[in-house]
């Protein structure tokens, strides 16, 4: 396989070179990573000798065209052109937006609070946690009675006394 050097290159972006030759360059961009190397580095050491669309307004009408479906009229464009206007609107309606979400939220909780809904759950949580502590004995008390009733189930009985 062979390679072209960066002059080659220069050429083809100059549109200096024949189509079929142009054609088989494009291909060999695609199957080439030494090319495709030496081709962006002459991007890179000369990005002014990058060619321009022939007609770039054809160009416009035709991404257009295929993106909305119809070519931007001049109106359009005029709309476009004021989109920090319309970009200022969007950030306040989402400011009202956000507003009218914590303003609701607020009334929310002020009415939950005026039923005494919260107090009802408080109680609940306090009466839960009672009854919890009542059933829990520390560690220690339950060490301490297990350690008394092994040292009671060890003491020796002496079965005479009983009789006696």
């Amino acid at each position: 396989m062979s390679h072209y050097d960066q002059h080659m290159w220069g050429r083809y972006l100059q549109e200096e070179l024949d189509a079929d030759t142009s054609i088989a360059l494009e291909q060999h961009l695609y199957e080439c990573d030494e090319c495709l190397e030496a081709y962006t580095t002459y991007l890179e050491l000369h990005p002014s000798s990058i060619p321009a669309p022939h007609n770039s307004t054809l160009l416009e009408d035709s991404i257009m065209t295929a993106v909305f479906g119809s070519p931007v009229r001049q109106d359009e464009q005029e709309i476009t052109s004021n989109q920090p206007l319309h970009k200022a609107k969007s950030t306040r309606m989402e400011r009202w937006r956000t507003l009218r979400n914590y303003l609701v939220a607020a009334a929310a909780t002020i009415i939950l609070m005026v039923t005494g809904i919260f107090n009802g759950l408080f109680k609940q949580v306090d009466d839960l946690k009672s009854r919890t502590a009542d059933r829990q004995t520390s560690i220690s008390e339950k060490l301490v009675e297990q350690t008394v009733s092994f040292f009671n189930d060890m003491q020796p009985h002496d079965k005479y006394q009983s009789s006696n």
